[in-house]
């Protein structure tokens, strides 16, 4: 009976084991979206959102910003993040992977394990800017996207939280 028991607990195991393995196969990005509107001037809140000298006021875990390389037509500038998340300082190097003046913006983040993009695309009706984020989330290695297709309500409510804090900063300035 023992035998047949522990049998049992090793096929569950097994079977869990070969379904969390097969995340990273079936979903090696997580992708979601955000969105948020704030009344205000879409050239102002554009400014606000590119101003690297005010991100911790937005993004709190972020706790240094420091230029690697900033470029004239900011497309290609990348930024070296220090992030404390939970305890853990990470560091995070952020280019600009598009940028269209007052329109979109482009950016991956490389942070080892973790590589992210997020594309802000920026629309105003009758004076309130809306942002919309379309973001992609995936592991560097195999194990990090199987993990990481657990998490996709996380990362969504954790970007979805970083956009309500800018429209509560910049509504606030």
């Amino acid at each position: 009976m023992a035998k047949k028991i522990f049998k049992i607990i090793g096929i569950i195991l097994l079977v869990l084991i070969l379904i969390f393995l097969s995340l990273g196969l079936f979903v090696p990005k997580v992708e979601y979206t955000t969105k948020v509107t704030i009344k205000g001037n879409k050239s102002e809140v554009w400014d606000a959102f590119n101003d690297i000298e005010n991100v911790q006021a937005w993004i709190p875990n972020v706790t240094e910003v420091v230029p690697i390389n900033i470029t004239e037509d900011t497309l290609g500038t990348k930024v070296k993040m220090t992030v404390i998340d939970r305890g853990n300082t990470m560091e995070m190097e952020e280019t600009v992977t598009v940028f269209e003046s007052g329109q979109k913006l482009g950016l991956h983040f490389d942070a080892g394990q973790m590589l992210k993009d997020d594309l802000y695309t920026f629309s105003e009706k009758n004076g309130m800017i809306t942002i919309v984020g379309n973001h992609s989330c995936e592991g560097a290695d195999y194990f990090s996207k199987c993990i990481f297709a657990l998490f996709k309500s996380m990362f969504l409510e954790i970007d979805q939280g970083y956009m309500d804090n800018f429209k509560t900063y910049f509504e606030g300035k």
